[in-house]
């Protein structure tokens, strides 16, 4: 296993933590593996705040080997408006904030959450940037009122970077 972050504090956290991974100080578009090697590349809560995540995509094609995976958990915009909706913008925006802030001691984190949400895609979008990339769903599936989806997809063509 190989663990990347472009964040050195991150890395000392999860050297620390799994002492015998290997660990790479990179960042998503251009993670220095090599190409068609690996079989499964997986990123949870965190391809939204990546800046250029179209070419994070591609760099995700080019290091998977033919028919390789890509597993995504990501917190995503919900298409439809409605009062589930509402009640789970509400979850976001103002209870999450409020019991997150109080168990890690960190509000300002989980006050940043509702607006990284926002500013990122929902599901069917991100489906449609991970298709674009070379990659066919195999499912994306709504959790938690649909405030986090898991995508999982598979390297069907080469994408050049």
């Amino acid at each position: 296993l190989t663990g990347i972050d472009p964040s050195s504090g991150m890395l000392k956290e999860a050297r620390a933590k799994f002492p015998n991974f290997k660990f790479i100080e990179a960042y998503a578009d251009n993670t220095t593996l090599a190409s068609g090697k690996a079989q499964i590349l997986s990123i949870s809560y965190g391809i939204r705040n990546v800046v250029e995540r179209k070419a994070a995509l591609r760099e995700f094609n080019r290091v998977l080997a033919p028919d390789g995976y890509v597993v995504v958990l990501e917190f995503t915009k919900r298409q439809k408006k409605g009062l589930i909706t509402a009640l789970r913008d509400f979850y976001l925006s103002k209870i999450l904030p409020s019991i997150g802030g109080f168990i890690s001691k960190n509000k300002e984190a989980y006050e940043y959450l509702p607006s990284s949400i926002e500013n990122f895609l929902d599901a069917k979008s991100f489906c449609d940037e991970l298709v674009e990339a070379g990659f066919e769903i195999e499912l994306c599936k709504g959790f938690s009122m649909d405030i986090s989806t898991l995508f999982i997809a598979k390297k069907v063509k080469e994408i050049n970077a």
